[in-house]
């Protein structure tokens, strides 16, 4: 999960003009069409275990980054930080 955060620290030399930060867009996209029809990288036909997983492990890696900016710097830029949830 550190491969999210370790980015999120060179966030003090690129976020005095960048106020809103997304750690993944439309995750459901990514999640069913990589890991449930397959139809994405990478591939997996898996409807009924593969999504749960990927989702899991993205909100956990996006709890991680949210922290991460929320702890160390919010305070000082006051930016927001979420995930781009698209619902059709």
């Amino acid at each position: 999960m550190t491969c999210l955060v370790e980015p999120a620290q060179t966030l003090p030399y690129v976020s005095l003009q960048v106020k809103f930060w997304i750690t993944f867009n439309e995750p459901l996209v990514c999640v069913w069409l990589g890991y449930g029809s397959g139809l994405h990288p990478p591939g997996v036909v898996d409807p009924l275990g593969a999504p749960f997983l990927a989702a899991h492990t993205i909100i956990r890696a996006h709890s991680l980054a949210y922290k991460a900016y929320d702890e160390d710097y919010r305070p000082a830029q006051k930016g927001e930080h979420t995930t781009q949830a698209v619902l059709r």
